[in-house]
């Protein structure tokens, strides 16, 4: 079973911005939906995996790394804060995009049933951001 499924997060410091004391509501909002990401999905049988939050300059990406195991089928969410509109994620293999949601919202997610073990990487874009900077979170789900 995964229990690490994403072991790390990192957000290039060019991109990325540190929490601020006015930050709190601001994870909440994206806690709350990927909460609401769960409510939805586990009457289908998924489960989560594990959670990362952060935030992003608009035009800025984060990335995590996901360990997945062969047999097992995944779903990526993302989610952002109310000052973003459009968040895209992109699924890769050892470094070779294999799916992606680049629909321009804010409710993103990508699926996908791997073959084989391999360096799995989930990259999230803040495509619009109408602050400074823009929290968002991923969740891996898997059944």
């Amino acid at each position: 079973m995964i229990r690490r499924a994403l072991v790390v997060l990192a957000v290039a410091a060019s991109v990325s911005a540190p929490a601020v004391a006015g930050d709190k509501p601001y994870h909440g909002e994206v806690k709350g939906r990927i909460e609401l990401a769960r409510a939805s999905l586990a009457p289908t049988g998924w489960k989560l995996e594990q959670v990362f939050t952060g935030s992003l300059v608009p035009g800025g990406a984060g990335w995590a790394s996901l360990p997945l195991e062969p047999g097992r089928e995944y779903r990526v969410v993302g989610r952002c804060d109310d000052d973003c509109s459009a968040l895209d994620l992109v699924l890769s293999r050892d470094a070779l995009p294999i799916d992606r949601d680049v629909d321009h919202d804010k409710l993103p997610s990508v699926d996908y049933r791997p073959r084989f073990t391999g360096n799995y990487t989930v990259t999230a874009h803040m495509v619009e951001c109408t602050a400074a900077t823009c929290r968002y979170g991923l969740a891996l789900f898997s059944r």
